[in-house]
């Protein structure tokens, strides 16, 4: 194709046809890869991305100051338009999560199916994941651009501005339209032939649809599994059909009982494909991917679920539980309105655990005796575990909130008897005389670290004795009084304006990385208090944070957390009385001096004055210590700075190099 440049002179660039026909041909590898890993969004994107980026090297016909296959033709513009896109995927990666889930998929029109599974995808990444993606879609395209004019005659120079060296692979002319042609035509045959290597077997591409595909096949969808012994390592399923093919998940009671679905998921099948198979063993150590119970062998007898799963994304990889539920669905059986999943439950016994009739398995025990503690820890007179675990000490809410009453645990004990356990207690948990409860618990997972709370309820259960028919978890309870509680009291009731001591119970399962309020306030001034959170879990983890001042618990908010999630939570509160308060969220607290209005604020709170600081933040970090905080922010390694900084690299190496030579070629 002749093209005219600014100053008239005549150019010969190649035809859109033949850079198209490339580009299909030179992403059909990448989209094969993304669509056997089941990220159909991203292979979407990808290509509408490639596709827009690779003409932009042929913009230098119009830009000011560029000549056509010169500095916009060489590597050069690979990384700059490469980092320009991983910027934009960076800056955007909090907000397209937002934006995604706000709109709607019936706007869209007939591919709304096929949205919801790019907008799913395209949510789970962050701005790191999008930065690396924005990078590759931005050089991809220009490397593409650049290999369509490589092959011509006319070629390119690609290591402008360094050198003016010259590349050309062959002595085809870019005008030539039996060439441009071919390339079309291959780069449209290799995508078609990408899209059918990667389909369902099948009508139904998507999850979309899915349960209705199945039910035209529900009488040939079953799965059997019988009462069973087991070591506890594995779980048979004696026959299985499915029309489609897919997995065999088995859950535990948690399904039966409330009908969780993820996640009572215990272990996973391999891909089994469509028709009958028989006597499928099941490892229990297979956790489904993305699950919450991980366990290396069944805990003890239970009635498990087996249920049938369909593959939808054809990438023979169970992703039920990982998606979310977009991937990988249940078969149904039954009509519309009626329909349920394809299950069967039965008894699995595993051998000399407590729930089989011909074992003989040691009883848990506990005793707690009435004591006084110096608020550190409390003493387990005596602790028989069978299987192992900790001695965990709960409050009196224990009845109620068994996963968010802890105010103590021990250190993980071996299957053994012992004596005198102590149980360390969380910070201000136990101030006065109250009772607690102590619990043995086992390790169900294996992994010896503590995890009832953060399951749930799902992992490490307490210890449950039987007699005859019924069962109890094993527990004893005591009255446990503070050190000095009586003085504490007495001090409080005659210094009401000076609460050093921790005023009330703001225990939390949840890490408090700082805690920041006003230091100094006139009275009914407004304070705010920020108290950053964080779940130092590998699981979702909910619970309460209080926020407690002047002897009282001011405020309670509900947080939930995804694993390694951190947040700022706020209140505010207002005294009605001067003097020196003390504020606590959790384990740290911060001082305030409250004074009357029009009286002149303080520069230090009596705190400070007291241990010769000279203020900082409220919780008695330094400003170095705050700077620590905003240099994690952004760090040296984060993909702008990255990014950035080689740019700057490659400019100055390119400076130097031309100082030292002249402008001829190599």
């Amino acid at each position: 194709m002749l093209s005219m440049t600014r100053s008239g002179r005549r150019v010969v660039t190649m035809y859109r046809r033949g850079h198209v026909g490339i580009t299909m041909l030179a992403y059909a590898p990448v989209a094969y890869i993304l669509l056997r890993e089941g990220q159909l969004g991203l292979a979407l994107v990808g290509l509408l991305g490639v596709h827009q980026i690779e003409p932009l090297p042929d913009a230098d016909h119009w830009i000011p100051g560029l000549t056509h296959r010169g500095t916009s033709h060489s590597l050069f513009a690979v990384l700059v338009v490469g980092a320009s896109l991983g910027v934009l995927g960076w800056v955007i990666g909090d907000q397209l999560s937002a934006v995604l889930i706000g709109l709607d998929p019936p706007t869209v029109g007939p591919f709304a199916g096929v949205f919801e599974i790019v907008a799913e995808q395209l949510r789970r990444l962050d701005g790191s994941a999008l930065a690396q993606f924005g990078f590759a879609v931005g050089a991809f395209g220009v490397l593409t651009h650049l290999f369509g004019d490589v092959i011509t005659v006319s070629g390119i120079r690609p290591l402008l501005p360094l050198s003016r060296w010259r590349l050309s692979l062959s002595r085809l002319r870019a005008d030539n339209d039996l060439a441009n042609n071919v390339l079309l035509g291959i780069g449209v045959v290799s995508l078609v032939a990408v899209a059918f290597a990667t389909a369902p077997v099948g009508p139904t591409l998507s999850p979309i649809g899915v349960a209705s595909a199945q039910e035209d096949n529900s009488s040939h969808n079953a799965v059997t599994m019988p009462n069973q012994t087991t070591n506890g390592s594995t779980v048979t399923i004696t026959n299985a059909t499915l029309s489609r093919g897919g997995y065999i998940v088995v859950h535990s009671g948690a399904y039966q009982d409330a009908g969780i679905l993820q996640d009572s998921a215990i272990a996973v099948s391999g891909y089994l494909d469509s028709g009958s198979h028989g006597n499928v063993t099941i490892p229990i150590n297979r956790s489904p991917p993305g699950g919450t119970l991980n366990q290396s062998e069944l805990n003890g007898t239970d009635d498990l679920t087996a249920i049938l799963w369909h593959e939808t994304g054809n990438n023979t990889r169970f992703e039920g539980v990982s998606s979310g539920g977009t991937e990988d669905t249940p078969y149904t059986t039954g009509e519309n309105g009626s329909q349920q999943y394809v299950t069967d439950t039965s008894r699995v016994i595993v051998n000399g655990t407590r729930g089989d009739p011909n074992a003989a398995t040691p009883s848990a025990s506990i005793a707690l005796d009435d004591q006084e503690t110096d608020e550190s820890v409390v003493t387990i007179a005596n602790a028989s575990l069978p299987d192992g675990g900790w001695v965990v000490v709960h409050n009196e809410s224990y009845s109620d909130n068994p996963t968010g009453s802890a105010v103590g645990i021990s250190r993980y004990l071996e299957p053994g008897n012992y004596s005198n356990v102590e149980a360390e207690l969380m910070q201000g948990s136990v101030t006065s005389e109250q009772t607690l409860t102590a619990v043995p618990y086992r390790d169900t997972n294996g992994n010896q670290r503590y995890d009832y709370v953060s399951s749930d309820g799902f992992q490490d259960t307490g210890y449950v004795n039987r007699t005859g028919d019924e069962a109890f978890t094993v527990n004893d309870t005591a009255s446990v009084t503070a050190d000095g509680s009586e003085a504490a009291s007495a001090s409080t009731d005659t210094d009401d304006e000076m609460d050093e001591d921790n005023p009330a119970n703001t225990s939390t399962p949840f890490r408090i990385v700082n805690l920041s309020a006003n230091r100094t306030a006139h009275l009914d001034d407004e304070i705010v208090v920020e108290a950053q959170v964080e779940n130092p879990t590998n699981s979702r983890l909910e619970g309460e944070l209080s926020v407690a001042t002047a002897g009282d618990t001011a405020d309670t908010q509900d947080v939930a957390l995804f694993p390694t999630e951190s947040r700022t939570v706020t209140f505010e509160y207002s005294y009605d009385s001067p003097g020196e308060y003390v504020i606590k969220v959790g384990n740290r607290t911060a001082h305030i001096s409250v004074v009357e209005e029009g009286e002149e604020l303080p520069t230090t709170t009596a705190a400070e004055r007291a241990d010769g600081s000279s203020g900082g933040t409220a919780n008695g970090s330094t400003a170095q210590e705050a700077q620590s905080d905003s240099d994690e922010a952004i760090g040296l390694t984060s993909p702008p700075v990255l990014i950035i900084g080689g740019l700057i690299l490659v400019g100055v190496v390119g400076w130097g190099l031309r100082r030292r030579r002249n402008q001829n070629d190599f």
